[in-house]
């Protein structure tokens, strides 16, 4: 098995800070309208129209993306729906009656199956819908695998993942391609001690729209103790199943390394579209294209695939905002010499009103002296008179 997937961190349903953005999507847009969607759900049927052939959802929890009444779906869990409902009566974060019957069961019991052993005899499917669950596997690259291995030449992935910096990852740094090699050399099959100490951890609580905001949390904000995160990591030792964040994205890094994993030899997807995170929100979107079983594929295949970014996201963050920061400075710099003319300009002024006021100042001083002399010789003709 690949991975053991958990979809309670999902957005849910929650629409506050949603854009429309169904001016550039590629569904018929007109009739998904029309359907009774919530509006997470609208905005997966976008990237993909979920009517177009047999589709199988992954780990839907209670988010279900893809209704049964809507499209020919089914639906695979790590456990059925009796055991989830029991697993999750006492989490706050998951409408248990919402959860629907799960079609393939990835758990028989004893063990854990692969996808296509615990799809067996349904396949192939034209499209795989996985709502954060890629950042849960073990092993990414034999994840991904073993969905193309039940997915139709030209089906597609559609995937919704979040975005580390503004979902409870925001303190962790970014998976490396090195870290996802180095899990499938080692055929793991349940969280790591690294993966798990890394996302108890790093987990914090977090509003998407305060990391937005430039307000991130600090480590007062994380949701778990030291004592806690070493009793998990004692746990994941004696070989017990950590549920955890694995792989953390962001949709530059993601991209790269989905590409770079087929260029390696290591992938049979290719990117088709994808949406970044929109503000005020925690997950992007990917639509992933299971590239033909023949080899060599032709380059045609790419001539849409979306470009490499230039360079790592974080390193561009930086540099926009250097440059933001210079530009800033600049425009400051900028003001303090306009204020500066300003002032040369009122002393020039001053000095010339004062030099014209001059003649004016001597009169008046001429003047005064004058009464003063008056004064005085008053005084002393009356003060003769007073004394006497």
């Amino acid at each position: 098995m690949a991975g053991l997937p958990r979809d309670s961190d999902t957005v849910g349903n929650n629409p506050s800070g949603v854009a429309d953005a169904s001016n550039d999507l590629p569904c018929e847009v007109r009739a998904i309208e029309e359907l009774p969607l919530n509006e997470r759900q609208r905005r997966l049927w976008r990237l993909h129209d979920f009517t177009m052939g047999r589709g199988l959802e992954i780990a839907p929890l209670h988010n279900v993306a893809v209704p049964r009444a809507h499209a020919d779906v089914q639906y695979l869990d790590v456990f059925d729906r009796a055991t989830l409902i029991e697993r999750h009566a006492s989490d706050a974060n998951v409408d248990t009656t919402r959860i629907p019957e799960v079609d393939f069961v990835l758990h028989d019991g004893e063990h854990f199956r692969s996808i296509p052993d615990a799809t067996a005899g349904a396949g192939p499917f034209q499209w795989v819908m996985a709502s954060h669950v890629i950042e849960h596997v073990p092993d990414l690259i034999g994840w991904l695998d073993e969905v193309a291995q039940i997915t139709a030449d030209g089906g597609r992935l559609v995937l919704a993942v979040p975005d580390r910096r503004y979902c409870f990852d925001v303190h962790r740094p970014g998976t490396t391609l090195g870290q996802i090699l180095q899990a499938h050399e080692l055929g793991e099959t349940v969280p790591s001690i690294r993966a798990v100490y890394d996302s108890e951890r790093g987990h914090v609580a977090t509003d998407p729209r305060e990391v937005w905001a430039g307000r991130p949390p600090g480590y007062e904000a994380r949701s778990y103790t030291l004592d806690f995160v070493r009793e998990q990591v004692a746990r994941a030792r004696a070989g017990a199943y950590i549920d955890a964040h694995v792989w953390t994205f962001t949709p530059g890094t993601f991209l790269e390394q989905v590409i770079e994993l087929r260029e390696l030899g290591l992938s049979e997807w290719a990117i088709e579209s994808w949406r970044p995170t929109l503000r005020n929100e925690l997950e992007f979107y990917a639509v992933l294209q299971r590239l033909p079983r023949q080899r060599p594929w032709s380059p045609a295949l790419f001539d849409t695939e979306p470009p490499k970014p230039r360079m790592p996201d974080w390193l561009e963050e930086w540099a926009d905002l250097r440059t933001a920061v210079d530009a800033a400075n600049a425009k400051a710099q900028r003001r303090r010499d306009r204020l500066r003319a300003i002032e040369r300009r009122l002393q020039r002024t001053h000095a010339w009103v004062m030099r014209l006021g001059e003649p004016f100042d001597a009169v008046h001083t001429s003047r005064r002296r004058r009464t003063g002399r008056i004064i005085t010789r008053l005084a002393d003709v009356l003060r003769p008179r007073v004394w006497r």
